[in-house]
């Protein structure tokens, strides 16, 4: 059975975390979690800072009986003096009179005092640490999230809201930095309590009672700044959002010549974060000077309160005022420790976003089988597949099944919404069907092991991201360990060796953010060789050649041609000329397959794809003429 004491501390601990979290489990949740991450850091800065308290408190008590001494006390009969010191306070006093007495005890004021600073600064330069290794460990969780939720959730959040969200996980450093401190200014302000229970407990009961009303008085002031700190950071999100969505479309602002209205939007949100900042740091700043006028006001009522309660004689005049000395030194400590509550109030809209986003019972995970997948040996297959984006009615495919046998080639036709992107999507499991299934070689994709599933498929998209990065490293991502000599194979198929070499610094070229270096073609190219290095046995191909001319297209269609024959591709294109070898095509219309066969087969078939056939021949040879 465990101990009072013990069950008492732990609710007492309980209910400190709830206040201090304002209530929000979610964020208390996550504090216990880092408290038991880090117990051991955690448990030695606690034991640091206590002994500091100690140091504190012994060096009151030094300097009370260093004053003893001055007015004549015989100090050494005392309990204070310590039964360890007592044969050494006689024979100081015998050899050195009261002076040794005094030396004494002002020496071990100082000693008490420098090493309560050391151990203070070791529990700042431990907590120093520990604030460093959960902000590095934050970051990596919250990021490690944005890629662990399932993509149709994590693609509601704005880029920019995103970065944010890693950006502000210095919010919970510092909240526990102020924690910290919080603790530490507690420990000590027990001590200096403790001294003036020990000194006279009628009037620290009454100095107890002012401290609660100056407390009492401060929590309005504390409600403002958490209230105005809410204001800054919903600000701040915008502020982030806005900035990014027209950097991003930068070149779309120029385009229609729109750089003043943007800077008046992006204006409007960055004068009304300064407003709520400015709120914020104005209520904030009230604490100090309002915490030093109370404590002039309390530390006058206390010396009324000693004149009225004690007889004041010459005796009490040590105590007095070792007295005075303590409040003094208390009460800029409890100043503190509510500008540290004020700061925590203002730090938690922050924080409550980054234990909101690390949480996990409220976001859908992408289930991950146990099964391995090595190759593909027999085909895909889609049974009776339906999909209904979030916040629509309309599914996107509905009841669509067919199968892709090994090794062939399978084209997906249609016009824009007709369903071919999410089709692949559900391929590439970035979503999991709302009715049916998909299997490969007979079995559900949910059980195979998704990372090797999509590791067995090599993609280009009609929306190609290049990284800000060299062209050897964005061929090479995903295989990072691809030599030069590999990287250039794969440059040549996708027909792009050339115009690398022509780059300032080749292959070790560095393409700017999203490729803007590079012209669009080019990025398909590039995009092309990173599907050939990766070597996939399943090649998705979402409209890979239609940033490029007639006549690049063709050599690029001949590589690919040679490289598929023991893959099994999927192609998506507008251009019904790059897909007419396909082994069977599929049309797509309003979600739903209504044609599928050869090109022969649906040319005589005289349905949708023969009339869009027709209509882009008859373009290709007005172009011509």
């Amino acid at each position: 059975m465990a101990h009072p004491l013990y069950v008492w501390l732990r609710k007492r601990i309980r209910l400190d975390i709830f206040n201090i979290t304002c209530g929000d489990s979610h964020l208390g949740q996550l504090l216990k979690d880092l408290l038991r991450q880090y117990k051991y850091t955690v448990g030695f800065i606690i034991a640091l800072n206590c002994v500091a308290a100690m140091f504190e408190g012994s060096t009151m008590g030094a300097l009370l009986l260093a004053l003893d001494v001055l007015l004549g006390e015989k100090t050494t009969d005392t309990q204070v003096s310590f039964m360890l010191f007592q044969n050494f306070m006689v024979a100081m006093e015998e050899r050195f009179g009261r002076g040794g007495i005094f030396a004494v005890y002002v020496g071990l004021a100082v000693a008490s005092q420098l090493l309560r600073s050391g151990f203070q600064f070791l529990g700042r330069a431990a907590t120093a640490y520990l604030q460093a290794w959960c902000e590095q460990d934050l970051r990596s969780r919250v990021f490690r999230q944005f890629f662990s939720v399932r993509y149709d959730h994590v693609v509601k959040y704005k880029i920019g809201d995103m970065a944010l969200y890693t950006h502000q996980t210095n919010g919970m450093v510092s909240y526990l930095g102020y924690l910290n401190m919080l603790v530490s200014d507690l420990l000590i302000l027990l001590t200096y309590i403790s001294v003036l229970l020990w000194i006279s407990w009628p009037i620290t009961l009454f100095a107890v009672v002012t401290l609660g009303l100056l407390s009492f008085g401060l929590s309005r002031v504390i409600r403002l700044v958490r209230n105005a700190a809410t204001q800054f950071v919903k600000a701040t999100i915008r502020m982030n959002e806005q900035i990014v969505e027209y950097l991003q479309g930068i070149r779309t602002v120029r385009a229609f010549a729109q750089e003043e209205h943007v800077q008046e939007l992006v204006d409007d949100t960055l004068r009304e974060a300064m407003l709520a900042n400015r709120r914020s740091l104005v209520w904030e700043a009230t604490i100090l000077p309002l915490v030093e006028c109370l404590t002039v006001i309390c530390v006058a009522a206390l010396l009324v309160s000693c004149y009225a309660l004690l007889d004041v004689n010459q005796q009490w005049l040590p105590r007095l005022a070792v007295y005075v000395f303590v409040i003094y030194r208390l009460m800029p400590r409890a100043g503190t420790i509510n500008g540290n509550l004020a700061s925590l109030k203002k730090l938690y809209p922050t924080v409550s976003r980054i234990s909101a986003i690390l949480r996990e019972d409220n976001k859908p995970y992408m289930r991950d089988g146990g099964k391995s997948f090595e190759a593909l040996r027999h085909g895909i297959e889609f049974r009776d597949v339906s999909f209904l984006y979030d916040g629509t009615n309309t599914p996107a495919v509905k009841d669509i099944s067919f199968s892709i046998p090994r090794g062939t080639m399978t084209a997906i036709v249609g016009e824009s919404g007709a369903g071919k992107s999410t089709l692949l999507d559900l391929v590439l499991r970035l979503y999991d069907p709302t009715n049916g299934v998909i299997l490969a070689d007979g079995v559900p994709l949910p059980e195979y092991d998704q990372k090797a599933w999509r590791n067995s498929i090599g993609m280009v998209n009609q929306d190609i991201h290049i990284f800000n990065a060299t062209i050897h490293q964005n061929i090479a991502f995903r295989r990072p360990d691809s030599s030069r000599q590999e990287t250039e194979h794969a440059a040549r198929i996708a027909n792009a060796h050339e115009f690398i070499l022509e780059l300032p610094d080749g292959y070790d070229t560095v393409v700017g953010e999203r490729g803007m270096r590079l012209s669009g073609g080019q990025r398909q190219r590039i995009a092309i060789a990173r599907a050939v290095l990766h070597d996939a046995p399943i090649l998705i191909l979402d409209e890979a050649t239609s940033e490029l001319d007639s006549n690049i297209e063709r050599k690029i269609q001949e590589s690919l041609a040679r490289l598929s024959s023991d893959r099994t591709i999927i192609a998506v294109a507008h251009r019904l000329s790059t897909i007419s070898m396909a082994d069977q095509i599929l049309v797509l219309e309003g979600g739903r397959l209504v044609e599928r066969g050869t090109h022969r087969e649906l040319l005589d078939l005289d349905g949708i794809y023969a009339r869009l056939w027709r209509i882009q021949s008859q373009s290709e040879e007005h172009v011509q003429k």
